[in-house]
């Protein structure tokens, strides 16, 4: 992943961990002039891991590999 404010390439698993943890921090961290619903983010987050959990597991017992 290329990302502009990094001026080298970072694994997309690593940028995803830091961007958890920047919604964690903020979300737990109460600040009055944010209007973002950080763990919204978390939960989406989450979801997307099980969904890819899920996708791996099926694949495996039915022999679909691409």
């Amino acid at each position: 992943l290329f990302i502009i404010p990094f001026p080298f390439p970072i694994k997309a698993k690593w940028f995803v961990l830091g961007y958890g943890v920047f919604e964690l921090i903020f979300g737990i961290s109460n600040f009055s002039w944010d209007n973002v619903a950080h763990f919204a983010h978390l939960g989406g987050m989450l979801f997307g891991i099980f969904m890819i959990l899920y996708w791996r597991k099926k694949d495996r017992v039915h022999g679909n590999y691409y």
